[in-house]
């Protein structure tokens, strides 16, 4: 896993040397079919037709038993499940952009396909009563995820560029971690970027 990382930060230091193009960081919101999230991300341009950028998200994740409903009991007090797991998935993706109809389209609107892959930290905890106590000593599983998608960056006002995206997020478990055995789905994105 170190020497995974490291080669990886070797060749994105490399890219953004050569990068006749501004590079780009940014941060925004990610909403999926199991949950809901912030990302971070920064984009290296070698080229008008393609970018590399590195992507991590903080990802929370609901299950069917977690959804905010309580049921109250005839005594008054409020039942809810015994064994509701909480998981909050991190994914730390190298990402590859093409932009097919670069110089094509007017009005700064640049559509792209997209694809992401890198390891994807998964921290599981069991239900307590507060917040704190419930993450203090997560369990932390590691696996291999990735995404397939596409989306367009509009508009450069003020060195700021809005990128839309949808996709579909491959986050295949373990035995053992969460109730499902992937959380695979649709993911929206919304980011704001700047370029440097």
């Amino acid at each position: 896993m170190k020497l995974h990382s490291l080669l990886i930060s070797i060749c994105c230091i490399g890219i953004a040397a050569g990068s006749p193009y501004p590079n780009q960081r940014g941060f925004g919101l990610a909403m999926g079919v199991y949950g809901s999230g912030i990302c971070l991300n920064y984009t290296w341009n070698p080229s008008l037709n393609w970018s590399l950028g590195l992507e991590s998200r903080l990802y929370d994740i609901k299950d069917e038993d977690e959804i905010p409903i309580v049921t109250y009991s005839y005594s008054g007090y409020p039942v809810q499940p015994a064994d509701i797991t909480h998981l909050v998935i991190v994914p730390l993706f190298l990402s590859g952009r093409y932009y097919p109809f670069e110089g094509q389209i007017a009005n700064n609107i640049r559509p792209f396909v997209a694809g992401k892959a890198g390891p994807v930290f998964v921290m599981e905890a069991t239900d307590e009563e507060s917040f704190f106590k419930r993450w203090t000593h997560p369990e932390v599983t590691s696996l291999a995820g990735g995404y397939i998608g596409g989306g367009m960056d509009i508009g450069y006002i003020n060195r700021i560029v809005f990128t839309a995206s949808a996709g579909v997020d491959i986050f295949p478990m373990k035995d053992g971690v969460g109730k499902r055995a992937n959380y695979n789905g649709l993911v929206i994105g919304f980011t704001l970027n700047w370029k440097q």
